[in-house]
């Protein structure tokens, strides 16, 4: 054999308890890792620095893509509700506003 190993056994007394951290002075709970939180700040600053032409590019969506669009982005600004079982007036009543809000947002050509 090209090397030797050796197996070393950890006493039953010496391994971690369970529950109990092996590291009791990381990162707290909670806390976010820097890179994410640069990342976030980098991404936000894009949006800053280019707002205009994005006002632009969704005026110019079709009402189906642009309401589609801006559901999709309110989940990242909008804190998230608990799912409950809707009844059939709530579905009715929300099917009625989606259509409210996809025929009361102007074309392109409306509004300038």
């Amino acid at each position: 054999m090209c090397a030797s190993w050796h197996i070393q056994y950890i006493p039953k007394d010496m391994t971690f308890i369970k529950g109990k951290s092996g590291n009791p002075l990381g990162r707290p709970k909670g806390s976010r890792n820097k890179l994410a939180k640069e990342v976030k700040q980098g991404f936000a600053d894009i949006v800053h620095s280019n707002i205009h032409q994005l006002k632009e590019d969704v005026g110019n969506m079709p009402p189906k893509e642009r309401a589609a669009f801006l559901m999709h982005c309110s989940e990242f600004v909008l804190p998230k509700l608990a799912r409950a079982k809707e009844t059939k007036e709530q579905r009715k009543a929300f099917t009625g506003l989606r259509d409210w809000v996809i025929n009361s947002i102007p074309a392109p050509d409306e509004h300038k």
